[in-house]
This record gives structure tokens, sequence and C-alpha cells, in this order.
């Protein structure tokens, strides 16, 4: 099992997965900026495989946007792109696609130290 490098992970935009007590599942981007958990870092042909299988699944449903989205620092720090139809779509896309395979979307804030935020969710069941 071989290792994501350092530099693989650093200069691409990973999408990693965990799941809750409850059997939710989140997707997580890092934007280039955050690294891997060990777990998943720890074994770079499982990583993909998990990326295809995720982006094959099926969508189930609907989803929602977290409605603090619109005011965080996310948004606040990018105006040229959420006061832009087109751009914020692009923008949301990929998370899009997750929630409606019934994923939690989380992306990342781009600064240190920083952390995960969500974006969108399921309309679960």
């Amino acid at each position: 099992m071989a290792e994501i490098p350092y530099d693989e992970e650093t200069t691409r935009d990973w999408d990693w997965f965990a799941v809750d007590d409850d059997g939710n599942i989140a997707v997580f981007a890092t934007g280039t900026f955050r690294r891997l958990p060990e777990s998943v870092r720890s074994d770079w042909q499982r990583a993909e495989e998990l990326i295809g299988y995720f982006q094959e699944a099926s969508d189930i449903g609907d989803f929602r946007i977290r409605s603090e989205f619109a005011t965080s620092e996310i948004v606040r720090n990018h105006p040229k792109t959420f006061n832009d139809a087109a751009k914020r779509r692009r923008y949301l896309k990929s998370f899009t696609g997750a929630a409606r395979k019934g994923f939690f979307s989380y992306d990342t804030v781009l600064r240190m130290p920083g952390d995960y935020y969500g974006l969108r969710f399921p309309n679960l069941r």
C-alpha cells in the first residue's frame, strides 16, 4: 500500500470521506490547502478507489444549502465569485452533486489555521 506523496497531496484538490455514528457520509474537499487524514494519506490506491466509487454513486434525492453559508467567511472573502450567478454555480457544482448522492458536503477555509465548513447537505428522509 503506497502512501500519497506530500507533493501530490498538496497540489491536488482531494476529496476524502468520513462516516459518523449514524451512518451519514460526509465528503471533504481539501482545496489543495488541507492535509489529508493519516488514514486517507496512508493508502493512495484506496483513496482513489473511494473517490471513483462515490463519484459513480446514484443520486438519491435533493439537497439544501446551509443557511449560514450565505454569511460565511468564504462568501464574504470572494464577492466576485458569489455575486456572479455562473461563477457561483460552477463553485457549488461538485458540492451539489455530492449532496444529491446523500453526502454532507464540506469545503475548506483557505487560511491557517483553518477548518472545514459545511456547505450543502442532503434532504434525508
